[in-house]
């Protein structure tokens, strides 16, 4: 499978030459061809056009400012409105490689400055929000959707508490103290690396972007007793009385820990579990009924545009959405 970058990259330059106007008939058919390749590449190329309409809406506004509103100044090196929004900037932007569908990710992924936490903290996240933290000693942590955590970091000790939810650690080196995780049932040590905690009731799930870390139970008397070291590339998922661990590829870490840059990346994954995952980040909920419950999607999805994801659905694949209160149900 291509990396998603190289993906939306094709993608974007076929939907330049479609806006251009370049596509003969033997055009139009090598397209359909590429997107019938795979579905990453129809996911990349429904997303990037549904942006492109977007943007003509946006030119529109531009061209015409409400009155009342007060002008925008020249912004120096970025450029005025004008300069954003006035004649080829689409082409030039599409080509260029940038993902106009990712703008509300971008949005999402602007976080303020890390700024210092109080010792000892209480952190949480609400749905679609992140938070990031720069604790005493220099470590940082991101937090996710829905997350709740504590944290006690002085002199003795640095140890976080993860009650719900997933954060990202990037552990500042400290030999004098090793820096622990309490996630349900589990323990997680280490010195200085860069991994990943989620805990989902029971379960605990441990991905190691970088350094080793070791995992074990709380309950010295637990079914699971020995402590084992996860390193690069691994995952340690932990239930009640289990414990594996699984080499992934560096495609799969990234997908994993793509939710830092707001979105949620996936291959080949079943249409319950890929809306099971952006259930976690809006209030919107989608409801799977069997018929395509089982249906299999690649690609990368903005984690708070469940609207546009469900377009993508109903445009791209003939799903059936109907929309009552807060739920969208999709079927055949």
């Amino acid at each position: 499978m291509k990396h998603p970058d190289e993906i939306e990259q094709a993608a974007a330059q076929w939907l330049a030459r479609d806006d251009a106007g370049e596509l003969d008939e033997q055009g139009q058919a090598a397209l359909e061809r590429w997107l019938q390749q795979d579905t990453a590449h129809r996911v990349a190329w429904l997303r990037l056009r549904a942006a492109w309409r977007q943007a003509d809406g946006m030119r529109g506004l531009a061209a015409a400012p409400s009155a009342g509103l007060p002008r925008v100044a020249d912004s120096g090196a970025y450029g005025s409105p004008r300069g954003l929004l006035g004649s080829g900037w689409r082409r030039q932007a599409v080509g260029g490689g940038v993902a106009l569908a990712l703008c509300a990710t971008l949005v999402w992924s602007l976080l303020p400055s890390p700024a210092p936490a109080p010792t000892p903290g209480q952190f949480a996240t609400a749905v679609g929000v992140r938070q990031a933290i720069t604790l005493a000693d220099g470590s940082r942590i991101t937090l996710n959707t829905r997350t709740r955590a504590r944290a006690q970091v002085d002199e003795r000790q640095r140890t976080v508490w993860l009650e719900d939810g997933e954060a990202f650690f990037d552990v500042a080196k400290d030999r004098s103290r090793p820096f622990v995780v309490h996630a349900g049932a589990q323990r997680i040590t280490v010195m200085g690396t860069k991994f990943s905690v989620r805990l989902t009731g029971s379960q605990t799930q441990v991905t190691v972007l970088e350094g080793r870390v070791r995992v074990e139970p709380e309950d010295s008397s637990a079914a699971q007793t020995q402590a084992v070291v996860v390193s690069t590339r691994e995952s340690a998922v932990t239930g009640a009385d289990s414990l594996l661990v699984v080499q992934r590829t560096p495609q799969q870490v990234s997908d994993a820990l793509a939710w830092r840059a707001g979105r949620l990346a996936f291959d080949q994954r079943t249409l319950a579990d890929i809306a099971a995952e952006l259930n976690r980040y809006n209030a919107t909920q989608l409801v799977v009924h069997e018929d395509v419950a089982e249906m299999r999607l690649s690609g990368s999805f903005d984690a708070v545009n469940v609207d546009g994801f469900v377009r993508l659905l109903s445009e791209g694949y003939g799903i059936v959405v109907r929309r009552e209160g807060p739920d969208v149900h999709l079927s055949r």
